[in-house]
């Protein structure tokens, strides 16, 4: 757990006055290393928040500037400014030590006179073990769970608390993840058991899944009915956070199956806003950041996102492709547990582009590279690439085939197929030889009034896949559909509030100054924003006033 701080008190010398003695420590495995500091016995833990002064074996230097003490197997007599120190604040002081090595051998101190005669000495039972030992790990990436107990469990207060990483972040990665979470939460004071999961979220060739985001959308729904069989076999309240794409992973267990959550922290969440909040939809066709520039003058019932209203909205519940939509698909979430956003005004991965093409243009145009870098508004991209694989030349490459803002050239026509078994008809769609896109572009545009099963009968969007226009699709294919075909009309939820008038989700900006102690980064493009995974890369000296809020909030003391 990094350096933790240990009171020496040494207050009442065996003869009841101060006399030269020496003190020693000395560690049998020589497994400890110090840090001399100038904090007491009511700021001992201070060295977590703040860089302290007048530390090091001189007691001169900053905190994180003080030089790092081994404690050999034959001990070492502390300095003699350090123990000055100690006859003016009534024997009390307190060193920082650190775990460098396995061990279970105590730390000993040891009082010495004059001629190095051990008059009197005291123990610290220490066990010193690997991080990871001391949480358990659960690997989802190949299915069912894999798990790896800790062997060095710390005492716990019988909740648990189980943490998802997000997209692009490799088997190993993951235990970075994992262990500075664990840590962090544990200095901020929470006591309850750790579970650090892993699941596939780093699919794809290139940099680790960065032109396959939609792929592990689908992964994300793969492993959540394994997170939910792993969770039904742990006893206590389950408290489960997330980081980014991590969160598609708990809301579909919860929605979908059936897990138990008491409370669920959303942190920098890559979900569309709509899947909870449907409020956040916007079907607008002036400058809208989440509609693509080449469907703007086109009916917006022809879009892909709204392909589920020809089904559901006609009195057709049964038919699986009124599910297709991201409106409200977590909404459930909601009534299954208590639910917190840790989102960031200056996240940005998650942030939208919407700076029109022109002040007065109703389109906002977005490549790969719009914005400081290919990481800027990463998300809005790759929903707004959905369907655009093979037709732009670069921002395709990070797009599908399926679906999405693709248009079908020619159009898809419904047509007759056969007749069902209760006499019913059957339908299939097919190329329209008769019209291409632009036509129908064109009829559209001259015809703002249409029969309202038009866009049933007739499709603009890119034909895959072929059970996107099925009434039966397993829930499998719809989870994929929407990872892959069906694009957001709202931004995510890590980049907003969400249900601010329902009032029954609690939301953190975490980028407001209130959150920081302090800030490292002065970034070129981004100044001092809270970025997508500051969670982790800002030292905890820095955020923990956010690890104090999550255990406060989830009751984790």
């Amino acid at each position: 757990l990094d350096f933790f701080p240990v009171l020496i008190n040494v207050s009442a010398p065996p003869d009841g006055e101060w006399q030269p003695l020496f003190y020693s420590l000395r560690h049998t495995d020589a497994a400890v290393n110090i840090v001399y500091t100038s904090l007491g016995a009511l700021n001992m833990d201070s060295h977590l928040t703040h860089d302290i002064i007048d530390c090091g074996s001189a007691l001169n230097v900053p905190l994180l500037a003080a030089d790092i003490t081994a404690i050999p197997a034959g001990g070492i007599v502390l300095p003699t400014v350090f123990t000055q120190r100690l006859r003016t604040t009534g024997g009390l002081g307190v060193i920082l030590v650190e775990g460098a090595g396995n061990s279970s051998a105590p730390l000993v101190l040891e009082v010495l006179d004059a001629n190095g005669t051990i008059i009197a000495s005291a123990s610290l039972p220490l066990l010193i073990k690997p991080v990871e030992e001391m949480y358990t790990r659960v690997n989802l990436r190949n299915g069912a769970a894999v798990i790896t107990a800790g062997t060095a469990l710390p005492p716990h207060n019988g909740k648990n608390v189980i943490f998802l990483h997000g997209f692009r972040v490799s088997e190993d990665e993951a235990r970075g993840w994992h262990s500075e979470m664990f840590k962090r939460l544990w200095q901020s004071g929470s006591n309850a058991r750790f579970h650090g999961v892993t699941w596939h979220g780093n699919y794809g060739a290139l940099e680790e899944g960065v032109l396959y985001y939609q792929q592990n959308v689908e992964h994300a729904f793969q492993a959540a009915p394994h997170l939910a069989l792993y969770s039904e076999g742990l006893s206590g309240d389950k408290v489960f956070m997330a980081h980014s794409l991590g969160n598609m992973v708990v809301s579909s267990a919860i929605a979908d199956h059936s897990m138990n959550a008491s409370k669920f922290f959303m942190l920098d969440a890559a979900v569309a806003s709509e899947a909870f909040d449907e409020m956040q939809w916007d079907e607008s066709t002036f400058q809208n950041p989440m509609l693509h520039e080449e469907w703007v003058d086109c009916h917006t019932a022809g879009w892909s996102s709204k392909w589920h209203e020809n089904f559901f909205s006609l009195g057709l519940p049964n038919d699986d492709r009124g599910r297709l939509t991201w409106k409200n698909r977590f909404a459930s979430v909601l009534t299954k547990c208590e639910v917190y956003n840790y989102w960031s005004s200056g996240d940005e991965v998650l942030a939208l582009f919407a700076t029109p093409d022109t002040p007065s243009s109703g389109t906002i145009t977005i490549d790969a590279s719009t914005g400081a870098g290919l990481g800027n508004h990463a998300w809005q991209k790759q929903e707004r690439f959905k369907g655009r694989f093979g037709i732009d030349l670069w921002a395709g490459n990070a797009g599908t085939s399926w679906m999405g803002w693709g248009f079908a050239d020619p159009p898809l026509r419904r047509v007759i197929s056969g007749i069902g078994q209760h006499g019913e008809y059957l339908f299939t769609y097919e190329d329209n030889p008769a019209t291409n896109k632009t036509e129908m572009l064109d009829y559209l545009l001259g015809n703002p009034i249409l029969p309202l099963d038009f866009f049933k009968c007739n499709v603009l969007f890119r034909g895959d896949p072929a059970e996107a226009f099925q009434p039966v699709i397993p829930q499998a294919t719809q989870n994929a559909i929407l990872a892959k075909g069906i694009p957001a009309m709202s931004g995510p939820v890590g980049s907003r509030e969400i249900r601010v008038f329902d009032n029954d989700v609690q939301n953190v900006d975490m980028n407001e100054l209130q959150w920081r102690s302090g800030w490292p980064r002065d970034h070129k493009d981004y100044g001092t924003s809270w970025l997508h995974s500051d969670i982790r890369d800002i030292a905890y000296l820095y955020n923990y006033k956010v690890f104090d809020d999550l255990v406060r909030k989830g009751n984790l003391e």
